[in-house]
């Protein structure tokens, strides 16, 4: 007997990682200074750990999945600037910034690319929209000016992961109030 990979029964995956990612957000917008001295290894082992629990969904889900390749490779590009961060614990900030706005513009366009099948199932889709759009301007503004104002950076990186973290704990709780209605619908979930 296999086991029930329903999206209403895996909702603990994405919530966490949505809890721990506004958890750290506000840790870096309102203490930045806290960070800014071992930025690499932190922001490493945050992408790391996130990224695992992407593929890990990714591949729990795959078969719901509304774009499972977009899921699986957002978990993927999550894992390796993680990695790269955790080899890397000397960076210059500089770097940081552009390879952190790289990052969220790719995963941004990632789920943006998502948008219109979330708008026909149904789905919150504004609110994603809003949040990715708002992404996509954070992280060419860090690619424009890496070096200036470091604690500013990390403040906008934190902003990032609030949004980040707030538009995923928005979209599971959705699914969780409506995973009955959504599989009765054919509704499929990111």
């Amino acid at each position: 007997m296999g086991k029930d990979r329903r999206p209403d029964r895996l909702w603990g995956l994405p919530l966490g990682a949505a809890v721990v990612t506004v958890l750290f957000g506000l840790l870096l917008a309102a203490r930045p200074e806290i960070i800014a001295g071992m930025l690499p290894p932190v922001l490493g082992v945050f992408l790391l750990v996130t990224g695992i629990q992407g593929l890990a969904h990714g591949l729990a889900l795959h078969h719901r999945l509304m774009e499972p390749g977009l899921k699986l490779l957002r978990g993927a590009l999550s894992v390796a600037v993680g990695i790269v961060l955790l080899l890397q614990w000397d960076t210059p900030t500089a770097f940081i910034t552009i390879l952190c706005g790289v990052y969220i513009i790719v995963t941004a366009v990632l789920r943006l690319s998502a948008i219109g099948q979330k708008r026909r199932a149904g789905e919150a889709w504004y609110i994603r929209l809003g949040s990715y759009l708002f992404q996509v301007v954070l992280g060419v503004l860090m690619i424009i000016a890496p070096f200036d104002q470091r604690y500013l950076w990390l403040r906008a990186l934190g902003a990032y992961f609030v949004v980040s973290g707030l538009s995923t704990l928005l979209w599971v709780l959705n699914t969780k109030k409506d995973g009955k209605k959504g599989r009765e619908a054919g509704n499929k979930p990111e």
